[in-house]
């Protein structure tokens, strides 16, 4: 049995795809994987994310011949690649699904599978965060959303396809599927032992005259919100409010939203990543100023270590952050709107000791089902 699982990506392949790939390896053993992403160099440049699967080196491969982007062309193109490995995919091995996210990897992916579909087993479209149809500014996105949703809703009625629908809340992605017979909604919950961790081992809540450790995690990408940090340091320090301020992540030489050279405030300190576990645990808040996002799964991570997270009006967070709650939302996106919650809270030491009240019982919500489980169900057709 050959898997094949695409996304425009790796971020998308480890962020929820990693413990999936290796549930189905460990109960599977003949199973053969097949990772097809479209940049040779993602796979280098997350080698450390990787190694939880050298274990099973000899049964994943790796594919990179497809190419990101979302032009009629690149899709035509990717549909004639992905069609070309499942066509030589065929040869070896008898049962072949394939399991796609991302707009574009999703449409060829539709398209490729039309043309060779008798020899598929099983066909997975996943759509995440805010879902296709959430109403954006820009003309040209909202089409391409409109004409995404029509493709989704087609294939939503052939036997073979199914759609999992994850974290998403918008009443009207809701609407349009969950009375299709093979679309699955899936709440999207963190892994049971994150939020049974001993909350004494928690950093304490700062005192008055303690400084806030902040974090930030991610690439250093402009479209992440890294070039905001220095603002945002900057207006803690007229503030004078006491901070320590640490960026975990990586410069990401690939993108082009990338900062090769960049001179961040010296308050900044910056870190190569580590795990979760290690950063939230040691932090009060999670700074998140992003301004495009699908959904990140690190708030959920950083809510079930005890860091309060701390983001921009941005649609996928909005999934999990209730503002007040579980975490702040700044009024929009600019650092003075950030700078401006941090000195709500330092104002408010009580606040902050309530959001992280407010993180546990929305991590105890969430984290009650498998999602894992529910996923190998629908990957494996059972």
């Amino acid at each position: 049995m050959n898997i094949i699982i695409s996304a425009n990506s790796f971020s998308f392949i480890l962020d929820y795809k990693i413990p999936i790939i290796l549930k189905l390896l460990e109960k599977n053993k003949d199973l053969i994987i097949t990772i097809l992403v479209p940049e040779k160099h993602s796979k280098d440049y997350q080698k450390n994310n990787l190694k939880c699967l050298e274990i099973y080196k000899d049964r994943i491969e790796y594919n990179t011949s497809i190419k990101r982007g979302i032009s009629p062309f690149i899709i035509l193109r990717n549909a004639f690649k992905i069609f070309k490995l499942i066509n030589k995919n065929k040869k070896s091995h008898y049962d072949i699904s394939i399991v796609s996210h991302t707009v574009s990897i999703n449409i060829a992916t539709t398209i490729s599978s039309l043309f060779i579909f008798k020899y598929l087993k099983n066909i997975v479209l996943v759509v995440s965060g805010f879902g296709p149809i959430k109403i954006r500014n820009s003309i040209s996105i909202q089409i391409k959303g409109y004409i995404y949703t029509k493709i989704l809703r087609f294939v939503s009625r052939i036997k073979k396809f199914k759609i999992i629908a994850l974290n998403i809340d918008d009443s009207r992605v809701i609407n349009d599927f969950q009375n299709k017979s093979n679309v699955k909604i899936i709440r999207e919950s963190i892994i049971k032992k994150n939020h049974t961790i001993d909350e004494n081992r928690f950093i304490k809540s700062p005192d008055k005259n303690e400084p806030w450790k902040i974090c930030f995690v991610g690439r250093y990408l402009l479209e992440k919100g890294i070039d905001h940090l220095e603002y945002i340091a900057e207006g803690l320090n007229l503030l004078e409010i006491k901070y320590q301020l640490v960026a975990y992540g990586d410069f990401d030489p690939f993108n082009s939203s990338t900062i090769n050279k960049y001179n961040l405030h010296p308050n900044i300190k910056l870190e190569k990543p580590i795990a979760f576990e290690k950063i939230f645990i040691n932090n009060h808040l999670l700074v998140f100023p992003t301004y495009r996002e699908g959904h990140p799964k690190l708030i959920l991570e950083a809510m079930s270590f005890g860091c309060v997270p701390l983001v921009y009006p941005v649609p996928g967070i909005d999934v999990d952050i209730i503002d007040g709650f579980n975490g702040l939302v700044a009024n929009s996106i600019s650092p003075k709107a950030l700078v401006s919650i941090i000195l709500k809270l330092d104002r408010d030491r009580s606040l902050f000791k309530d959001l992280r009240k407010g993180c546990k019982k929305y991590i105890d919500k969430i984290s009650s089902g498998n999602y894992l489980e529910e996923f190998e169900k629908i990957i494996l057709n059972k």
